[in-house]
């Protein structure tokens, strides 16, 4: 919260432009993204597999000057974009880069926290995580096949 005030007021133009790249107002993403949060988490709810486990879904958006910052990394290589503009690669002549979330690929970002609750008092904790560790390859071959990966 700090940073991003900070960021807002020590630098409003690149402030202006990573707020810009939401294309819209950030809160309208802000509750769309816990509407898919809980979309996600009804999906895991839903299914049987998950009646013996705790299941928690949360999100975030990244904020304008996290967003900066990442852009800030990548910088070289759009750079090195705008260098090769009007070159001919592979018969394409190329295009200038641009600014666009597609640099940042965790601008949103789902975490599902998944604890297996135990079978039997006898149950061991080595089992017990590694069924964790295969709800969560489960969890994620469900919203996978809900939400594609593009």
């Amino acid at each position: 919260e700090l940073e991003n005030t900070a960021f807002r007021l020590l630098y409003p133009r690149q402030f202006s432009v990573a707020s810009s790249l939401y294309s819209g107002d950030i809160d309208e993403i802000k509750s769309i993204v816990r509407v898919l949060s809980s979309r996600i988490e009804h999906l895991l709810r839903s299914d049987s597999v998950f009646n013996q486990s705790d299941v928690t879904v949360s999100s975030r958006v990244k904020e304008p000057y996290s967003l900066w910052k990442k852009l800030l990394r990548y910088r070289k290589d759009m750079a090195d974009a705008k260098n090769n503009y009007g070159r001919l690669v592979d018969g394409e002549r190329q295009k200038p880069a641009t600014l666009s979330l597609k640099w940042v690929p965790d601008a949103i970002a789902f975490r599902v926290v998944l604890r297996a609750l135990r079978l039997s008092p006898l149950e061991d904790d080595d089992s017990l995580r590694t069924r964790e560790k295969m709800l969560c390859y489960y969890a994620l071959q469900l919203i996978s096949n809900v939400w594609p990966a593009s």
